[in-house]
């Protein structure tokens, strides 16, 4: 509705991602999602020149649109605890999962994203990391976040165990992000 309807008043052509992602983000309202288009509208504006006028915005304005909400709002205090939980609810894996040892694939993805994203949310450092997952070495989880680093910047893609849906991991991080901030 908001894309047919909200987005072409202001003259948007919104990707199907940048929809799904909208709906994701601002589902709370259709005042918020208006605030968001219009933001998204002057950020286009902004980045969208000559040739590239009128192109279809996806989901990377978008998130270049969250992000700096983000870096404008004040700083909420996140606690490891949090990034554990909200991961572990977002990729149905246990606590006691992501502090094991266990080898499975979407163990390991979630505690590398508890690593990597508790490294750029909290104040930790990675010795604390590793006590707080009862890691004996610190290197294990520079290793972890190193990875995370390495697939993103291979913009890899990775498939969610609890609905078998396939994304970026960058869009991935970033609803981790968005759901740890909404706690």
């Amino acid at each position: 509705l908001f894309r047919s309807v909200l987005a072409e008043r202001r003259g948007l052509n919104l990707m199907d991602s940048a929809v799904e992602e909208l709906a994701r983000r601002a589902a709370h309202s259709v005042r918020e999602i208006e605030g968001t288009l219009t933001k998204l509208h002057a950020l286009a504006n902004l980045t969208q020149t000559g040739d590239r006028a009128g192109e279809p915005i996806g989901h990377t304005l978008l998130t270049r649109l969250h992000e700096s909400e983000l870096e404008a709002a004040p700083r909420k205090v996140i606690r490891f605890e949090t990034v554990m939980t909200t991961v572990g609810e977002q990729l149905q894996v246990q606590k006691s999962q992501i502090v094991g040892s266990g080898r499975h694939a979407h163990v390991v993805l979630a505690r590398s994203l508890v690593i990597y994203i508790a490294r750029q949310m909290t104040s930790m450092s990675y010795p604390e990391l590793a006590a707080a997952l009862g890691r004996g070495h610190h290197s294990t989880v520079i290793t972890a976040a190193q990875r995370v680093e390495k697939q993103l910047a291979a913009n890899e893609s990775v498939q969610l165990p609890t609905s078998g849906e396939t994304l970026p991991l960058s869009e991935l991080i970033e609803r981790l992000k968005h759901a740890i901030m909404k706690v």
